[in-house]
């Protein structure tokens, strides 16, 4: 079946968890290029990545069959695995603890159709749908945040921390606005949702292999412990090996 719709999403946080935006970018039926994204004062990375897709999929109205490409494989994982057992088990993990996130799990579940796919896109990595969810959700984050000083110097140093960053790359996707005069849309509960036609300008990020990247570690680190948790029949060395990377994976966190 051909792909209708490849729509590309991002979540960022900084720090984690604290304010956060998330970001998607999609061409439309017509061939225009659709780009949305949304901030959230007290948030976390994975719930951003979450409503990144959810925003996205509530959004598309086109029929046909729409993939979803993200760089977060606990969103792939839960929505795609995970969420079966989640539901059977009345919304309790199989240690019988509450779901996190449940909220947006039920929201993703409700827009998710089997005209739906998801599938995973290496982050950082130079793909360009990806770069271009990423910068949404960055310039989203970074232009809501230009107002309070402290806070945006904060998000300013924990970007610079993955690698070499130019905040002046990321914008706010109004055109022809500047970020401290544009009036942003609000969303439910605050959030702040803007949408426009077209892109304005490219973005480039690198990523040095020596730094530790936080919010994708946090990420990887919640996704290992939900394997664990929820992948019991898997073989015992398979197990061994998710323990340890874990271990190794929080204590690097613990250290970053």
């Amino acid at each position: 079946m051909d792909v209708a719709i490849r729509v590309y999403t991002d979540g960022a946080c900084e720090p984690n968890p604290g304010p956060g935006a998330w970001g998607a970018y999609w061409k439309g039926s017509d061939g225009k290029d659709v780009e949305i994204c949304g901030f959230e004062a007290g948030t976390t990375n994975q719930r951003m990545e979450m409503m990144a897709a959810i925003a996205a999929l509530e959004t598309i109205e086109e029929r046909g069959l729409i993939l979803v490409l993200t760089d977060s494989k606990y969103v792939i994982n839960g929505i795609t695995r995970w969420i079966v057992g989640w539901k059977r088990n009345g919304w309790k993990t199989k240690k019988r603890e509450p779901v996190k996130n449940k909220d947006l799990w039920k929201r993703l579940d409700a827009a998710v159709s089997d005209r739906v796919m998801f599938d995973w896109v290496k982050g950082h990595s130079g793909d360009p749908g990806n770069d271009r969810a990423d910068a949404l959700a960055r310039g989203c984050l970074l232009d809501t945040l230009r107002g309070d000083p402290g806070r945006y110097r904060a998000a300013v140093r924990g970007f610079s921390r993955h690698g070499d960053f130019d905040p002046t790359r990321y914008r706010c996707p109004v055109s022809g606005a500047m970020p401290e005069t544009v009036e942003l849309n609000r969303g439910p509960r605050g959030g702040v949702l803007i949408q426009k036609d077209g892109y304005p300008g490219n973005t480039q990020y690198r990523r040095a292999d020596t730094v530790v990247d936080r919010a994708a570690l946090e990420d990887t680190v919640g996704m290992l412990e939900l394997v664990l948790e929820e992948d019991s029949q898997m073989p015992r060395t398979l197990f061994d090996a998710v323990l340890v990377s874990t271990v190794k994976a929080r204590e690097a966190l613990n250290d970053s």
